[in-house]
């Protein structure tokens, strides 16, 4: 195989680890907006904690309340979180440096390594970053997600946890 035949097939396998890493790095943000969702329809609409949300609010309003958070940043969601009194310092550090690593790569992943991208040494190092990135996203997602199941049962919108 030649070689620029090589790094034309490196550079699809590294436009697909973008894309897998960006849907990586949407699923732990609508995580998170879903995290804030939640307290927010129940304080909104005053709903008891015996009763299930989707008792109390309509689908309208649940989607309503899930359309304001889609359109706030992942940093404001961030902070905004930090205010809720949910989130340990711990968390809050995976939780900066998730949105550091979400931030580069939908900016400036392509630009750090602009010059470089004929070289398939530098797409392996490309490969690794986008690996560890999504490892991030993911210990992030599945964290948010266990605090999510969590609060659903305790307010009765989901049995299972």
């Amino acid at each position: 195989m030649k070689e620029q035949d090589k790094i034309k097939e490196s550079m699809q396998e590294l436009f697909q680890c973008v894309g897998h890493t960006l849907f990586t790095a949407q699923l732990m943000e609508k995580e998170l907006a879903f995290l804030l969702l939640i307290p927010e329809i129940k304080e909104k609409y005053k709903l008891p904690s015996e009763k299930s949300i989707y008792e109390l609010a309509s689908e309208e309003i649940i989607h309503e309340t899930i359309r304001k958070l889609n359109k706030i940043t992942f940093g404001t969601l961030i902070k905004k979180l930090k205010t809720t009194g949910i989130m340990d310092t711990d968390s809050g550090e995976l939780l900066q440096e998730a949105l550091d690593e979400r931030n580069f790569l939908a900016h400036h992943f392509f630009d750090h390594y602009q010059g470089k991208m004929n070289d398939l040494e530098t797409h392996k190092i490309m490969h690794e970053r986008l690996s560890n990135m999504k490892e991030i996203f993911t210990d992030v997602f599945d964290g948010l997600h266990q605090e999510n199941l969590r609060i659903m049962k305790i307010i009765g919108i989901n049995n299972e946890a």
